[in-house]
């Protein structure tokens, strides 16, 4: 196998081992009576019936009867024995062998694209349509545990192929391959996931929908569930046949625009089918509904779309949308300045060729701002609008997201850059008409000083600490701290940031892969602490940092959990 010897040359052996039970399962020996080789650090076993390799480390359980070829490789390679240790292609269980194995989501996948495999989802049929692993039959556990449709159901399963079992946890679906057992033939290999389709996605591994071919009109719950879901595996085309006007005014974010007018009228319905993505699913709205169902009607009696398209359509039409406070974004239009509120510029954050543009002052920026923003004050739009341009039309952005506090200041850069000419043609302007605090209100992350309410500060502390993340500071004095502090908070007195022969040292030493979170009595000094820390340059811009509004007062007027330093522990 190649493996390179700690010091030794490298020795590797191939030899016959036989099949040996030992206890409830089965493990490996070679045959002759000699040892297993103690210096063997991996086996490469390739079962002669399903030609596939499993990689097992130490004993390996077996199927009965089957025929082994086994590698060792002697001498020492840990990265490589390691990495087949860690792949845990196979791990069996339970003594059956190559039946009822317990494995995660990578083996999973490798013995869907590696055997001839049937993959088996026994949850609920609404439970399967809503999301599935992809090439998945739908037989629900209860007729695994039925007395009267056990023998029917497992005997109607195929014996000729790998039998791959999973349900939400892996536990109904383990009790359903359990009930194959002693009703199909030992060599048979069944295969569960350990912890059911929660850890194929956690694993980023795809799901499927069940769709009906054809058209489906549906109410907003399901359309967005669809849509969420698609959106997922970019598989979904969102189909807005307003007129144009209205779309620009508002619309869903990703649809397009593609006006009823053009289905209706007989010359244009070819162009307008012809701009469908058939291959994805087509989810179609207007208004109300009704002209959404004719334009979708259209597309399919024009004879133009497979027989195998997925269409839908939303019954109560954008209105619905709109009326359940789901997000909606204008068309962004050149030469303008598009105004938008804090749900919509977090939108056209998120999408491509975007620079932020910060216009506060270095202080406020570096106090807080939006991750990823450029700060470049309002002063330098009007004293040096040259090289202001210069800077921005170097990043190759193609929209441009304008904010300062309020939204005066940003609006008047946006307003001078649009001025200079200097823009490349087609470039977007986009401003947050509210400004920063509008964004902040609204809830969306942001990098700089949080100030939060004691509720929220207890919540915030109570998550990181699960994780190790985070780091309490006390400001208070010391004789206060003494007293009564948040448990784990350390105590660092606001001296510590005030002198400025400390001041470097104590922000230089706060461990800025954590979160840092600040408190002093009001809330006061503690938020003059964590400014001071986050404007000296010292800390990363993109350090995350809480203070506790209203101070200790808060946190114990709320019955929350405190602790004082015992004689003992001082």
């Amino acid at each position: 196998m190649g493996y390179l010897g700690h010091q030794d040359p490298v020795r590797d052996t191939t030899a016959s081992f036989s099949i040996a039970g030992i206890g409830g399962g089965m493990s490996l020996r070679p045959s002759g009576g000699a040892e297993r080789p103690p210096r063997a650090h991996a086996i490469r076993v390739t079962l002669s019936r399903w030609k596939l390799p499993e990689f097992i480390w130490g004993c390996a359980k077996v199927c009965p009867g089957a025929t082994y070829t086994v590698t060792a490789s002697y001498g020492r390679q840990p990265s490589e024995s390691l990495l087949v240790a860690s792949a845990g292609v196979i791990s069996s269980a339970n003594g059956y062998g190559c039946q009822n194995r317990q494995v995660g989501p990578m083996a999973f996948l490798y013995w869907m694209d590696n055997a001839n495999a049937t993959v088996i989802d026994v949850r609920t049929p609404e439970m399967f349509a809503a999301g599935h692993i992809a090439g998945a039959i739908n037989i629900p556990v209860s007729l695994f545990d039925s007395v009267d449709n056990q023998t029917a159901t497992v005997e109607g399963l195929p014996s000729d192929t790998a039998l791959l079992f999973y349900c939400t946890t892996g536990v109904a679906s383990r009790r359903a391959a359990n009930a194959t057992l002693g009703l199909l033939p030992e060599d048979v290999l069944i295969i569960n996931l350990q912890d059911g389709i929660g850890s194929w996605i956690a694993a980023g591994y795809p799901l499927v929908m069940s769709h009906t071919p054809g058209l489906t009109t549906v109410a907003l719950p399901e359309f967005k569930a669809i849509l969420d879901f698609e959106e997922t595996y970019d598989n979904v085309m969102l189909i807005d046949v307003r007129p144009r006007a209205t779309f620009d005014a508002d619309h869903i974010p990703g649809a397009v625009s593609i006006p009823v007018a053009m289905f209706d009228d007989a010359e244009q319905l070819p162009a307008a089918v012809a701009m469908l993505h058939s291959g994805k699913v087509l989810m179609f709205y207007c208004t109300m509904g009704a002209a959404s169902l004719r334009a979708a009607q259209a597309a399919i009696a024009s004879g133009l779309l497979p027989g195998s398209a997925v269409l839908y359509n939303l019954g109560g039409g954008f209105n619905d949308w709109a009326d359940a406070g789901y997000t909606v974004v204008p068309t962004l239009a050149a030469d303008v300045i598009n105004e938008v509120d804090a749900v919509e510029f977090s939108f056209f954050g998120d999408a491509d060729s975007v620079l932020l543009i910060d216009v506060r002052t270095p202080a406020l920026f570096a106090n807080s701002h939006i991750k990823g923003a450029l700060n470049i004050p309002l002063g330098l739009f009007t004293t040096d609008i040259f090289a202001v341009l210069g800077q921005i039309n170097a990043t190759g952005a193609t929209n441009l997201l304008f904010y300062c506090t309020m939204g005066v200041a940003s609006r008047a850069a946006a307003n001078a850059t649009l001025a200079s000419g200097l823009l490349p043609e087609g470039t977007m302007v986009v401003h947050l008409e509210e400004g920063f605090d509008s964004y902040k209100a609204t809830g969306y992350p942001y990098v700089g000083v949080k100030r939060v309410v004691a509720a929220t500060f207890k919540a915030v502390l109570d998550s990181e600490s699960a994780a190790d993340n985070v780091y309490l500071v006390d400001v208070r004095l010391l004789a206060q701290w003494t007293l009564s502090h948040i448990p784990s908070a350390v105590n660092i007195p606001m001296i510590n940031f005030d002198d400025a022969s400390l001041f470097n040292a104590t922000v230089s030493a706060l461990p800025v892969d954590k979160v840092l979170m600040f408190y002093c009595s009001q809330g006061v000094i503690s938020q003059h602490a964590a400014e001071k820390s986050v404007a000296s340059g010292i800390l990363p811009v993109d350090v995350v940092i809480y203070v506790l509004d209203g101070g200790y007062a808060t946190w114990t007027g709320a019955g929350y959990p405190v602790e004082a330093l015992t004689p003992a522990r001082m």
